[in-house]
């Protein structure tokens, strides 16, 4: 059983700059598959989080594949 997240949680997407862009897992992506299109921004703040988390853990949807090109400072 995973812990549940104790503090907030915002994850900053922007398709254009991940790695995985037009690539065959971009397809397979929560983003592409949720939107529907690689949006430019998007921001999961933490109850979508959670929602998307328990989605892909029933296999309802596919994972986050978001890996930016440049990783920020704080990875």
């Amino acid at each position: 059983m995973r812990t549940p997240i104790q503090h907030p949680l915002s994850v900053n997407v922007s398709c254009e700059d991940c790695v995985r862009h037009s690539t065959p897992e971009c397809a397979d992506c929560l983003v592409s598959f949720v939107i529907g299109d690689a949006p430019e921004h998007l921001t999961l703040s933490t109850p979508l989080a959670a929602a998307a988390e328990v989605l892909v853990r029933e296999g309802l949807v596919p994972q986050l594949k978001y890996r930016p090109s440049v990783p920020s400072a704080s990875q």
